[in-house]
């Protein structure tokens, strides 16, 4: 590999483990959140019809949710979209 090929293969690791770091706040301002309205895991992954496996990966900040369902999340806490993806 030469040496172009692996500052932009560095680059590329980089800013994946910043996407994976956000991911994870996201999880953690939801689980906060939830805590602070005191809701259950069952209580939001029930109204929003999801996969409690799935939900369950959103709060651990393991996949890449969609904005829509960010802002179904946000509507079901009754908070702003922003306050569940800013640090």
């Amino acid at each position: 590999m030469d040496k172009k090929k692996k500052q932009i293969n560095r680059e590329t690791k980089e800013w994946e483990k910043e996407e994976l770091a956000y991911l994870k706040v996201i999880g953690e301002n939801i689980i906060r959140i939830k805590k602070e309205k005191k809701l259950t895991s069952k209580e939001i992954y029930e109204i929003l019809d999801i996969d409690k496996s799935n939900y369950r990966r959103i709060e651990a900040g393991k996949t890449n949710v969609s904005v829509l369902l960010l802002k179904r999340i946000a509507n079901t806490l009754s908070v702003k979209l922003n306050e569940l993806v800013e640090s």
